[in-house]
């Protein structure tokens, strides 16, 4: 990203812009020296704000993508990025907001506008990683609720207790899909939420069959089909869904909510650089 460091080139344009014609030199003095003192205000924090939103982005986009791919340990990693870079650009979006520009000029005037632009824009990568950070404790929650539902399979107990086990995680299971098939994709290109679903949907359908043994009083059956089914319990031959959540990379890496805005924020500083740099007569 191109942050303000364009500001301190060529200010010398700058200034033949302030002094054109019909300018005073007094005015055309005042109006640059308001323009460095923006300047000298504005390259620090908007520097931050872009630096954090570009890392926002990055972590968003690892945790979206299976990183870490155990559940528990990705609804961790969501948790920090929310507490740590999340909360950082928010902060800094908002002292940024807050930044007092001297002058009454053409060019600082434009820079205000500009600078509302890149704040607003600012928030809108803090709520778009929001959002997006909701989705993946969606799907880390999911594989954790998965997890717990198979270890059902391996409980010892009464016949009558695991005849009651098996029901309660089959149902458990079942409403797990349920909800998951009426969860949106965030990117609508991927496919992580039916992945999820499909699971539940297995572990229902197994939890069920083992019952049926159960019931059946066929208890080397049980033991055989439960071995089977252990070896890939969500149907997706692979220990951790997540990580099959990587084959998403192109689209999220285009379209996730928080690449979006932060593509936007990339816009609204350049326009302000170009305020700055090249400001009206």
């Amino acid at each position: 990203m191109r942050y303000l460091a364009a500001l301190f080139a060529a200010l010398s344009a700058a200034v033949g812009v302030a002094c054109g014609p019909g300018t005073s030199t007094a005015a055309g003095d005042r109006d640059v020296n308001d323009i460095r003192r923006a300047r000298a205000a504005l390259t620090e924090p908007v520097e931050r704000v872009g630096t954090l939103a570009m890392s926002l982005t990055r972590d968003v986009t690892a945790v979206r993508l299976g990183e870490p791919p155990d559940p528990a340990e990705r609804l961790a990693a969501v948790d920090a990025v929310r507490a740590g870079v999340l909360n950082d650009l928010a902060t800094a979006s908002a002292q940024l907001a807050d930044t007092n520009l001297v002058g009454s000029g053409g060019a600082i005037v434009d820079a205000r506008a500009a600078l509302a632009e890149v704040a607003a824009a600012a928030d809108a990568v803090a709520a778009a990683a929001r959002a997006d950070l909701e989705f993946v404790a969606t799907l880390a929650s999911a594989d954790a609720e998965l997890v717990q539902l198979v270890a059902v399979w391996d409980q010892p107990g009464s016949r009558r207790e695991q005849l009651t086990r098996l029901a309660e995680a089959a149902d458990a299971a079942g409403e797990l899909a349920i909800r998951l098939r009426a969860t949106d994709e965030r990117p609508p290109c991927g496919a992580a939420v039916a992945r999820r679903a499909d699971a539940a949907a297995t572990a229902a359908a197994a939890s069920t069959e083992l019952r049926g043994l159960v019931a059946a009083r066929r208890g080397t059956a049980f033991d055989r089909r439960r071995a089977e089914l252990a070896a890939d319990p969500a149907g997706a031959g692979i220990a951790h869904l997540a990580a099959l959540d990587v084959a998403d990379r192109p689209c999220v890496e285009r379209e996730a909510a928080t690449v979006v805005a932060t593509d936007h924020l990339r816009a609204t500083i350049d326009r302000l650089v170009t305020v700055l740099n090249d400001p009206p007569t």
